[in-house]
Parts: C-alpha cells; structure tokens; sequence
C-alpha cells in the first residue's frame, strides 16, 4: 500500500491534554504539514505567465508510486471518487467502466458498453458517473454503487475528456476547446479555448481537476498542460517522458489522470500501458 512520500507524511499523536504552548505548537505544525502537502501542486501556478507571454514553462516530475495496470485496457479515463479508484477505456467491444483496487491496481468490477460504442472518458458527479462515447454522441450515465445503467445525455460533436470542478462538467472533443457543460442537464454552458504563448492547443484529451486547475493529456504527447480555466492559458506543461513506461504499440499513448488527494500525487497512465504511476511536479 503505497504510504505518503515524505515530506508529506505526519504522525497523529494520541489525544492528551496540551499545556497552552505544546498546544499552540501542535496545532502549527499540523498546519504546516496540511499546507506542505499541497504546495507541490504550486509550483508553475505561483509563476503563471499572462496570456500571449511566451510559451508556458516546463517542470519536470518525481515518481512517488507505481502500480500495476491490466497492459489491454486502453485507457480513457481515470478518476478517484472519495479513495476509490475507476477506470474508462475504449475500443468497440473492449469498452468497459472498472472500479480498481488503489493500492494493487486489480480490477475489482465492471461493466461494459454495447460494443457499438467506443468509450471514453468519464467523471462522477455525485453518485453517478458520466461516460462518453467518441463518435456515438451519447454519454451513458451509472449509478457509482452498482454501475446500473441510470439516464443518458445527447451531445453534438466528439466525446473525449471529462471532469468536474465542483459545479460545471468540463470537456474535450480532441479540439483546443473545453466545453463547460451543465452536470444534470449535459447542456452546454459556454467554453474556453486553451492556448499556450497565444497559440491554441490542439487534440486536448483526458482531464482533471485538482488545485483550481485542469490538468489535460495531450493525444499522442508524454506532458500534461495545467491550464487556467478562466482564461483557457497553459500555466505549465508536466514532462513524464522519464517515467513513461518501453511499451511498443504506436497506439499506447500517455491517457489517464487522477489526482490522489490522499498522496498529494497525480496518478497517470496510457493506453495499453503495464503501470500507472503517481508523480508530482518538480519545481
């Protein structure tokens, strides 16, 4: 089971009684860690360049865990709901959700698409999961539990990346765009295109939210951009080329992204790939 990298991990201390400054001091260093574990995260945000300045710095990431991955399932979408851990992948007739083990990688459940559909990424909002389809135009709607067929949403265009800031669906259709799309009508809302040094950022695909911030693969790149979502500008690009696992099939690109809160990491992976490792970014 992987544990919290230091300097990230803290001891809790059984509950006593604290003289006034034992007390005080306590309390500062349990904020200390609390924040400590969150800086990591900080590191290209607190140097955003503005929009049209030039291209988007370049950090490099250290590996805090590895875990097994099943080497045929190709990879759409990856997502923690409370700890737990779900899979998408696509392919006609390969299209399953999962739920995994987080700490072996093992495929616990799924469930698969009708193999005319080609899945892609997905997100919860609640208790239900939001899955995609590429060129269906249909998001399928789960319940999270029994991965019971719920409702689903028309949509015009490709379906690639989806997740979730709390209040507005985001997604990607492989274009330079996110749509920002209402979480119980599927409606879209408006949309951001993504730039980096005022140039548009294409084939934009798996998502995440974490920190404020969306974090996108891009088809058939090992980096992830860290994008504003209210201005749609490239704030930093994540290098995994050093941690991306010898796969030799073209198709097994960089596709997956998780943040685990709990480690304070990203949780990454691609299509076809033997692992998913999570990393953090380097300053």
């Amino acid at each position: 089971m992987p544990g919290l990298p230091f300097p990230f991990a803290m001891v809790i201390r059984p509950r006593c009684v604290f003289d006034s400054l034992g007390g005080l001091f306590f309390r500062a260093v349990v904020i200390a860690v609390v924040l400590l574990a969150h800086a990591s995260f900080q590191v290209c945000h607190a140097a955003a360049p503005t929009q049209g300045a030039g291209p988007a710095p370049v950090h490099q990431v250290r590996e805090v865990y590895r875990l097994p991955h099943e080497p045929g399932a190709f990879t759409q979408g990856l997502f923690f709901v409370h700890g737990r851990l779900f899979e998408t992948t696509g392919r006609h007739g390969q299209s399953r959700l999962m739920e995994l083990n987080p700490q072996t990688g093992r495929v616990l459940r799924s469930r698969f698409l009708p193999a005319q559909y080609f899945g892609e990424g997905a997100v919860a909002v609640g208790q239900r999961i939001i899955w995609l389809t590429w060129t269906s135009q249909q998001a399928f709607v789960f319940d999270l539990e029994t991965f019971e067929p719920v409702g689903e949403y028309p949509y015009q265009g490709e379906g690639w990346g989806l997740t979730f800031d709390g209040a507005r669906l985001i997604m990607s259709d492989g274009g330079s765009s996110l749509v920002l799309r209402d979480p119980q009508s599927f409606e879209p809302l408006g949309s951001v295109q993504v730039t980096d040094g005022g140039v548009a950022v294409d084939l934009l695909n798996e998502l995440e939210w974490a920190a404020g911030f969306v974090y996108a693969n891009v088809w058939r790149e090992s980096r992830i951009a860290v994008i504003d979502p209210g201005t749609g500008s490239v704030v930093c690009w994540l290098d995994l080329e050093p941690v991306v696992p010898l796969v030799l099939d073209p198709s097994a690109v960089a596709n997956g992204i998780a943040f685990d809160e709990r480690n304070d990491c990203l949780l990454i992976t691609g299509k076809l790939w033997p692992e998913m490792i999570c990393v953090q970014p380097l300053p």
